[in-house]
C-alpha cells in the first residue's frame, strides 16, 4: 500500500517542487509497522497523537458546575448553528458549517443527539461542547471534539462536560471511553487538553508518531 501511496503522490507532484514529502503515523507499540516504515526509508518526527483510555467502572464525580450554567443535549437548529461556530473559535480556525453538522447528525452510524452535549451559560449561549460516542458492540465511548470558547475556560465547563459524558456512556453500558489529542511533540513539557485528560484520570495508553518520507 505505501508503494502505491508513494506512487501515487508523486504524480501529483507540483511541478516546481524539487522534494515531495509523504506523512504516515505508526503507533509507538506497532513494531512490525516502524519496520515496513524504516525499510521504506520514512523517518519518524517528534509530532505525536496522544492516546487515551478511562475506566468506567472508576468513581465518576457529579456534575458540579458555576451558578447559572447548564449541561445539556444539543437540540435545535439555532444550537446546531452556535455549535458550529463555536467549533471554529475553540479548534483554532478547524471549520465546521451548520450544514455539515446536519447531515453528520443524520448520517454518523454512531451518532447520538442525548450524547451531543453543550454547556449553555447564563444567558443561554452555547460556550462549550463535547460529542460522546458510543459503540454498544464493544462497550466503549470516544469523545471527539471537546472545546470551549476562551472567553470561559478555566471553570472546569470542560471537565464537568467530561464527567456528563461519562455517566451518560456508563448507563448505556460502555464500560471504556478514549480520547485523543494531536499535534503534540515530545519537546512539550505541558499541554492543557493533556491536563485536563489526567484531571478526569484518563492515562495514557499510546502514541501515534507521525513519519515523514521525501519522495
Amino acid at each position: 500500500m505505501l508503494a502505491w501511496v508513494e506512487q501515487q503522490r508523486l504524480q501529483i507532484k507540483p511541478a516546481d517542487s524539487i522534494t515531495w514529502v509523504n506523512q504516515i503515523n505508526v503507533f509507538d507499540c506497532d513494531h512490525q509497522r516502524q519496520d515496513i516504515a524504516q525499510r521504506r526509508g520514512y523517518e519518524r518526527t517528534e509530532e505525536f497523537s496522544y492516546y487515551g483510555k478511562r475506566d468506567l467502572s472508576a468513581s465518576i464525580p457529579l456534575t458540579t458546575l458555576p451558578k447559572g450554567y447548564l449541561i445539556r443535549s444539543i437540540s435545535d437548529l439555532k444550537d446546531i448553528e452556535q455549535r458550529a461556530a463555536l467549533h471554529e473559535i475553540a479548534a483554532g480556525g478547524s471549520r465546521i458549517t451548520p450544514a455539515q453538522y446536519q447531515t453528520m447528525m443524520a448520517q454518523a452510524l454512531t451518532y447520538r443527539q442525548d450524547l451531543d452535549l453543550v454547556v449553555a451559560a447564563p444567558a443561554g449561549q452555547i460556550v462549550a461542547f463535547c460529542t460522546a460516542w458510543f459503540d454498544a458492540r464493544n462497550e466503549v465511548g470516544v469523545f471527539e471534539p471537546l472545546g470551549c470558547h476562551p472567553n470561559y475556560r478555566r471553570r472546569g465547563l470542560t471537565k464537568n462536560l467530561l464527567y456528563e459524558g461519562m455517566l451518560r456512556l456508563k448507563q448505556l453500558g460502555a464500560t471504556t471511553v478514549f480520547v485523543s489529542h494531536g499535534g503534540l511533540t515530545s519537546e512539550e513539557e505541558t499541554d492543557p487538553a493533556l491536563e485536563l485528560n489526567a484531571s478526569v484520570d484518563f492515562h495514557m495508553i499510546g502514541r501515534n508518531y507521525q513519519w515523514q518520507k521525501q519522495l
